[in-house]
C-alpha cells in the first residue's frame, strides 16, 4: 500500500470527507477490499470499515503495514476508541520507527488518558509517554512525498503541526516538572 494513499484516507477520516476520486488511480484504493473500506468511511459506518481492514489483513486481502495501521488507528481514534487505536499505531510503529502520523496520534492519546487518571503517579507515566511522542514525532524524517497529501486534506501545514507538537511538549515538561 502506498504511503500517499494511506495518508490521504487518514486526512479523510479525520476530515470527515472522503474524495475518492483524487486518487483514485492509485494502486492501493484499487484494492477491492479498500475501496470497500472507505465507502464504508464515506457514510461514517466506522466500525464497519474497521472490521472489513482488519478481516482483509487476517485473508491476505489487504497487505499488513505500518500504513494499514495508522490507518486503522485513525478510524478508532475518529469514533474515541482509544485502547483499540493505542495497539495500532504501536503496531505501527514497531514497523516504521519513522511514522509521524502515528507519534502524533500517541501523543493526542496519552494526553487524552493522562486526564482521566487521578493518581499523579500513574498521571505522570502516561504524560511522560506523551512527550515521548511529541518528541519522537518532531525528530521522525519528513518526506517531501507524504506530507503535501496529508496537509492539504487536513489543513495543516508541516510548521503548525511542528508548532503544535512544540506547544504540547512545553506543556508537558511543566506539569511534570511540578511533580
Amino acid at each position: 500500500m502506498q504511503k500517499n494513499t494511506v495518508l490521504f484516507c487518514i486526512a479523510a477520516v479525520l476530515s470527515g470527507i472522503v474524495i475518492l476520486s483524487a486518487h483514485a488511480g492509485e494502486p492501493a484504493l484499487q484494492n477491492p477490499r479498500m475501496q470497500e473500506a472507505m465507502e464504508l468511511v464515506k457514510t461514517k459506518n466506522y466500525a464497519a470499515a474497521i472490521d472489513m481492514v482488519t478481516r482483509s489483513i487476517a485473508a491476505g486481502q489487504v497487505a499488513d503495514t505500518a500504513e494499514t495501521h495508522v490507518f486503522l488507528g485513525a478510524l478508532y481514534f475518529k469514533i474515541k476508541q482509544f485502547d483499540n487505536a493505542l495497539p495500532e499505531f504501536t503496531q505501527a510503529i514497531a514497523s516504521d520507527t519513522n511514522n509521524r502520523m502515528a507519534f502524533w496520534f500517541l501523543g493526542h492519546i496519552y494526553e487524552s488518558k493522562a486526564l482521566a487518571i487521578a493518581d499523579p503517579g500513574q498521571k505522570a507515566a502516561i504524560q511522560r509517554q506523551a512527550l515521548e511522542s511529541w518528541q519522537h514525532f518532531l525528530v521522525c524524517p519528513r518526506t517531501t512525498a507524504t506530507l503535501p497529501v496529508s496537509q492539504k486534506h487536513i489543513s495543516i501545514s508541516v510548521e503548525e503541526s511542528n508548532e503544535n507538537a512544540k506547544k504540547h511538549i512545553k506543556i508537558l515538561e511543566g506539569e511534570l516538572h511540578h511533580e
